[in-house]
């Protein structure tokens, strides 16, 4: 019984020198949707969905949402079209609807904000994926950022892990890391962190509830 209480105390002393949370950004603090704005970039500019979907296709569609107005009517006028008037507004106000928070995730990040934690990404991304999310303000409440591609590694390689370590100056065991595979869960916690697989925001407050940081 006492070596229970024992590892119980040690256990969350453990969990409450924890300085920094690290996220995922994909399904664990914001869900893309691409869907609506490629049906409103072939609808406005009456071009089929299929072409449109073709040649924005990937890493291209965050480019040209990246773009300004002479892109866009080039674009237009490649496919035997003309952009209609205010169409950059329109567009402008479609980008706001790509990226939607993951429910409850921003109050979350609010809260871990206030505790003074140091909050950072770890994401397996691709270039102008990530500039658009960093347009749109995704990732304004995180330093580190660390991205695959800036890196030239991705999750689980233990060497992006190590990456943020070092950017961070910590050790593992004083980071906590949130992450919705798997697998990148299995990596961390090789490596020492506190590693826990995201479910929903609710699940997550009270798995850092149990860990005193909340």
């Amino acid at each position: 019984m006492r070596r229970l209480l024992f590892f119980l105390l040690l256990s969350t002393s453990l969990f409450a020198t924890a300085k920094a949370v690290l996220f995922d950004y994909g399904h664990v603090l914001g869900i893309i949707d691409n869907k609506p704005i490629v049906a409103f970039i072939s609808r406005s500019l009456k071009l089929s969905p299929s072409l449109v979907k073709k040649t924005l296709k990937d890493d291209q569609l965050y480019y040209a949402l990246l773009q300004g107005e002479d892109y866009w009517a080039s674009f237009a006028k490649k496919h035997g079209t003309t952009l209609p008037p205010h169409w950059m507004d329109d567009l402008n106000a479609q980008k706001k609807a790509v990226i939607h928070p993951v429910p409850g995730m921003e109050t979350l990040i609010s809260d871990l904000k206030a505790r003074g934690y140091t909050l950072a990404i770890l994401s397996n991304t691709i270039p102008n994926r990530s500039r658009f999310i960093a347009s749109q303000g995704g990732y304004a409440d995180f330093d580190p950022i660390i991205l695959s591609w800036e890196v030239g590694v991705s999750k689980p390689d233990p060497k992006i892990y190590q990456i943020a370590l070092d950017k961070l100056n910590l050790p593992a065991t004083s980071c906590v890391f949130v992450d919705d595979k798997e697998r990148n869960i299995r990596a961390a916690k090789k490596l020492g962190f506190d590693a826990i697989q995201f479910q929903s925001a609710d699940k997550l407050r009270a798995a850092l509830v149990k860990r005193q940081l909340l």
